[in-house]
């Protein structure tokens, strides 16, 4: 419990905010891959099926 009473606030605050950062921001890189593959694959399947020039 000694071991929280050395911890400040202002530590907590900017430690959080760089998690919340880094998980927001590894969120939006999975959910643009996501996004650029699936409209990749859509291209290819337009392209196999002749739909695009």
């Amino acid at each position: 419990m000694a071991l929280l009473a050395l911890v400040r606030p202002i530590d907590l605050a900017i430690f959080g905010s760089l998690g919340g950062l880094w998980i927001f921001g590894a969120t939006f890189i999975f959910v643009l891959y996501r996004w650029i593959f699936r409209f990749e694959k859509e291209q290819r399947e337009a392209e196999a099926r002749g739909e695009l020039q």
